[in-house]
């Protein structure tokens, strides 16, 4: 995961602090050499996570184009994509999509 600029600042990563002020992208680059020493190997949870929003997202409108009323497109995308993958996405994905 690199290092980005967020809120004025540095972060490494999605979660977590993020510095300001001289020296801050220098910090969150430690940050994240710290996390890989004492083990940090990836986060497959939030790559998880991602993978079943896309895969939401583009089941829910091919869905609606076979005629399927949009809450049943959801729970199709839902119900297709629930034992492939974590759980923890399903609500905000659909949420989010109707936006």
């Amino acid at each position: 995961m690199p290092v980005h600029e967020e809120e004025g600042g540095y972060q490494w990563g999605h979660h977590g602090k993020v510095y300001h002020g001289p020296g801050a992208e220098k910090k969150a680059e430690e940050q994240a050499a710290a996390a890989h020493a004492n083990g940090y190997t990836g986060d497959s949870a939030v790559e998880d996570e991602t993978k079943r929003e896309e895969e939401i997202s583009r089941i829910i409108p091919e869905e609606i184009h076979h005629g399927h009323p949009q809450k049943q497109a959801e729970a199709i995308a839902y119900s297709e994509t629930r034992d492939s993958l974590p759980e923890t996405v399903s609500t905000d994905c659909i949420r989010n999509w109707r936006k």
